[in-house]
């Protein structure tokens, strides 16, 4: 199973396009020849789920969650408690042992890898910048990305001020992981690079845990807009770091 660009028609009928609409949708192959598709929207549900990293050792245990779209999950929990493992499981980075995960109601078993994260954005602790131009650090979350949607996704991100203030703007060059930047701006960056891609889900594992007070303002606010309307799994170690954001984004 394959994710596509697709429009919608009013009565929900939909159809394969190869330019971009600002919709996706699951393209179901059926041993028939014929096609079908689903709505990408964004609903995760885990089923009964056990899963370890090895057959012989559970650590997560019959769990069962729903996150439907647009809702916002937290997990919360000290180091080694599982929070980045449930969402390395949603991206299949490892597969269950027992139960399901669905998405839009397929088994993301039957979903092709690349197009199962493609759908996804993360925002991690921490962001990993290569070498290149600050617009190619960011055009990375979506390779055919133009120049204006770069721009946007920056704007979006709380971080086209300070690209701009750099000495050649969005043409500025990056040595690998952005030692030019603050880690507050290497953040803005994951940011925007995760707006860009414009997922309906997107997972922050941790993400302004080590910046300081001042500079997590100005991250979070960046956050805050990326948030909206999306499927959001949010990991942090203590509730205090999440419950503003979430009550931001009702």
């Amino acid at each position: 199973m394959t994710l596509v660009n697709a429009e919608i028609a009013e009565d929900g009928t939909i159809t394969e396009t190869e330019k971009r609409t600002g919709h996706w949708a699951w393209k179901h192959p059926h041993h028939d020849g014929t096609l079908s598709y689903t709505e990408l929207r964004g609903d995760v549900r885990f089923f009964d789920m056990s899963f370890g990293y090895e057959d012989n050792h559970m650590i997560l245990h019959d769990i069962s969650l729903y996150a439907k779209p647009g809702q916002k999950i937290a997990f919360v929990g000290a180091t080694g408690a599982g929070k980045t493992t449930i969402t390395n499981l949603i991206n299949r980075f490892y597969d269950v042992q027992d139960g399901k995960i669905r998405y839009d109601g397929i088994n993301i078993n039957k979903i092709r890898k690349a197009d199962l994260r493609h759908s996804l954005g993360v925002v991690l602790q921490d962001t990993h910048l290569f070498t290149g131009t600050v617009r190619e650090n960011i055009r990375f979350g979506r390779l055919d990305a133009t120049d204006e949607e770069i721009e946007a996704a920056a704007k979006l991100a709380n971080a086209d001020d300070f690209i701009r203030r750099l000495p050649d703007g969005y043409d500025t060059m990056l040595t690998a992981d952005g030692s030019e930047l603050s880690q507050g701006q290497c953040q803005l960056l994951s940011i925007a690079r995760a707006a860009v891609a414009d997922p309906p889900v997107l997972i922050l594992d941790e993400a302004t845990s080590s910046i300081d007070t001042r500079t997590e303002a100005i991250v979070q606010r960046g956050m805050d807009a990326l948030m909206k309307g999306r499927t959001l799994f949010v990991i942090a170690r203590e509730a205090w770091n999440i419950l503003p954001a979430l009550y931001r984004n009702p």
